[in-house]
């Protein structure tokens, strides 16, 4: 059933017929098979393949549907990063802490002045790649969105017209819940010994009265936009939230900055901060559970022990009579080793930029004849869902290793899709 060209019908994109696609051809199986190895897989099933490429038509139905939705919204005939950004969060739910340059995404607010002066004073024997530091941007301002976002919605429902301190403090704990109690406990003392840092000086703006590094009066633009219904907004909620942001930046820095120091390095990189946090457990919850994706930043070297080669005892060599057999691998050595070699890698796309270009450039005409995309939006989608596809795979082998089994299965992914819901 084919949908209605009209304009007036904005919901057009979502519900076009996956089967009238064609088959995707820039897909091939050794791409597919780096995005495996990288994901810990050491054996796949061969309807394994077919079943990642109708994932992958899925992911991008969804996402580039969406994002044409706000493409043309805007009146546009090339879809922008900021409509992939849009597109990611309306379809999967996913924020993706993204690069641009020196700009940032569209209405986030930038807090990397205030970032350099708390990795100087946290951590000064290591600089900050640019990306990095816009990365890092990113993951704060999302957070501080969650809180704020939790907080106009608690002074909704006690039906407050001012936003108060209770509120942010509340809003916090909600955000962090199933992160573990040293977290919560320094981002709140914090913020609370600003707040009375605040609440007890006079004179000066509300950074030099709370003492902290990070201003209160760019934090406040969270609300700027927020409900009408909130007439007033507590300055004391501003300063609070504002510890909370730069309680956690310091965390993440300190983190980061021994992460490159570890790997002797002099410049805190992408993969330094994703390894800071997805080591840390509490870091990684909240990471997980707010949906923020780190592009560029690999994944976390990790080898199920029931993959690896069981060691076996030195038995007395056997004389052997006859001709000399030719060395030979034990089965699965080559895999594990491509597994530790695509596990370390960092910012290297596994399937080809030219053929997913082409495909998404074809699924994207089919709604919207003559429509472009930009560079950044095309490499942000291509991104995006390898990244999506290496976490589905992780839990499709963890799946398989489960069962008593090596090899990833199509039944396994289909599992892991129908948990998730993709």
């Amino acid at each position: 059933m084919k949908c209605s060209k009209s304009k007036s019908n904005p919901t057009r994109f979502f519900i076009f017929s996956l089967f009238e696609m064609e088959p995707i051809q820039g897909l091939t199986k050794p791409a597919i098979t780096r995005l495996a190895r990288q994901a810990g897989i050491k054996r796949i099933e061969n309807s394994f393949y077919d079943d990642v490429r109708d994932l992958t038509k899925d992911l991008l139905t969804k996402i580039i549907g969406a994002s044409l939705l706000y493409t043309e919204i805007s009146k546009r005939k090339i879809v922008s990063t900021n409509d992939v950004l849009n597109g990611i969060k309306s379809a999967t739910g996913g924020q993706v802490a993204i690069s641009l340059g020196k700009s940032l995404p569209k209405g986030h607010i930038d807090f990397r002045t205030y970032l350099t002066k708390i990795r100087k004073m946290v951590y000064s024997d290591a600089g900050i790649t640019q990306k990095a530091s816009n990365e890092l941007n990113s993951v704060v301002y999302y957070i501080g969105e969650a809180i704020a976002t939790q907080a106009k919605s608690l002074a909704k429902f006690t039906d407050k017209k001012t936003i108060g301190v209770d509120h942010i403090r509340t809003s916090a704990e909600l955000v962090f819940l199933g992160c573990d109690s040293w977290l919560t406990k320094i981002v709140t003392e914090k913020a609370t010994k600003a707040l009375e840092t605040y609440l007890g000086s006079t004179k000066g703006n509300m950074t030099a009265r709370s003492g902290l590094l990070l201003a209160p009066a760019r934090v406040k633009r969270y609300f700027q936009k927020s409900n009408k219904k909130f007439k007033r907004l507590g300055s004391g909620a501003v300063v609070y939230l504002a510890g909370i942001l730069e309680a956690l930046a310091k965390e993440i820095l300190d983190l980061a900055g021994n992460a490159a120091r570890d790997n002797k390095k002099v410049q805190i990189t992408v993969r330094h901060l994703f390894l800071a946090l997805e080591n840390d457990e509490d870091f990684g919850t909240l990471m997980r559970t707010q949906k923020i994706t780190l592009i560029g930043s690999g994944v976390l070297p990790n080898i199920h022990a029931a993959l690896l080669p069981q060691k076996k005892k030195d038995d007395a060599k056997k004389e052997s009579s006859g001709p000399k057999k030719p060395f030979r691998f034990s089965p699965g050595t080559v895999a594990l080793r491509q597994i530790r070699r695509y596990q370390k890698t960092s910012g290297e796309l596994m399937f080809r930029k030219a053929p997913f270009r082409a495909i998404t450039k074809e699924v994207a005409t089919k709604h919207i004849p003559g429509i472009k995309f930009s560079e950044k939006g095309a490499l942000l989608v291509q991104a995006y869902i390898e990244a999506l596809l290496v976490d589905v795979m992780h839990q499709a082998g963890l799946m398989g290793i489960h069962a008593s089994r090596g090899t990833a299965t199509s039944k396994d992914l289909k599992m892991v899709r129908s948990i998730r819901k993709i």
